[in-house]
């Protein structure tokens, strides 16, 4: 087994480059399909598969190659079980998951015996090795826990996580400190000048659109990078669809 390209897929996966990797995969199917069949058997490298279906939304092929892989470190692959299924809920409602419907989707959709043998999920889903990487780099930037985007492909590569599991460990951790980003007063005002600016009561404005405002203006507070700016589109675009008004990516 070449384990040269394995670590190249997983260097691929890991930093969420799919559109490269799904390439690069597509090419080593049609060009050495024994060679395939073959990395097929390593486990990170399935693990890298299973990433790409659900980055490609193709749900059921994920679950398939969960339910039916046999690993010799099945508990990392619960993340990635979990991940699906919020993933096929958002796009069934159209907005971000809270954490409520996190838990009830955990609740709803157990891992099946292939990643969880005795049908009890571990306390964590991050190795403990991985866990102290990131606690160290964020004591160390107390001050400022956000780290930017060469710092998060570095603790991705010390700690063996994927970026995503990077990104969501930084956010849940600020959030249980109660740490806000600075100006985030700023950028919320903004938006809710936008808010009374078209006076949209709310009568007119539905469920789904207060949660897609009210999630952006939260987002605000919490991530001050590229995260927050996706999450604002997301509701300007929920918002537009509406014909309501337009909320400032700034």
């Amino acid at each position: 087994m070449d384990s040269a390209l394995s670590y190249f897929a997983q260097y691929l996966c890991n930093l969420e480059k799919f559109d490269e990797f799904k390439n690069w995969l597509d090419n080593l199917i049609k060009s050495k399909p024994l060679l395939f069949e073959e990395l097929k058997e390593d486990e990170d490298f399935i693990f890298c598969i299973i990433s790409l279906r659900i980055h490609e939304e193709k749900f059921c092929e994920a679950f398939e190659l969960i339910e039916n892989g046999k690993f010799t470190n099945p508990e990392r692959f619960i993340s990635l079980w979990d991940k699906a299924h919020y993933k096929l809920k958002e796009k069934e409602k159209g907005y971000p998951l809270t954490s409520l419907l996190r838990f009830r989707s955990r609740k709803k959709h157990p891992p099946p015996k292939s990643i969880c043998p005795s049908g009890k999920r571990p306390s964590s889903n991050l190795p403990e090795h991985a866990r102290q990487t990131l606690k160290q780099w964020f004591d160390k930037h107390a001050d400022y826990p956000y780290p930017n985007e060469n710092e998060k492909k570095q603790l991705v590569e010390q700690s063996g996580l994927i970026l995503s599991q990077v990104k969501t460990w930084f956010a849940n951790t600020r959030r249980r400190k109660k740490i806000t980003a600075p100006k985030s007063n700023l950028k919320y005002g903004k938006i809710m000048k936008n808010y009374h600016q078209y006076n949209c009561s709310s009568q007119i404005l539905t469920d789904d659109v207060h949660y897609a405002l009210d999630t952006s203006m939260k987002k605000v507070g919490l991530y001050p990078d590229e995260e927050n700016v996706g999450q604002i589109k997301m509701a300007n675009k929920k918002l537009q669809d509406q014909c309501l008004f337009k909320v400032e990516e700034s």
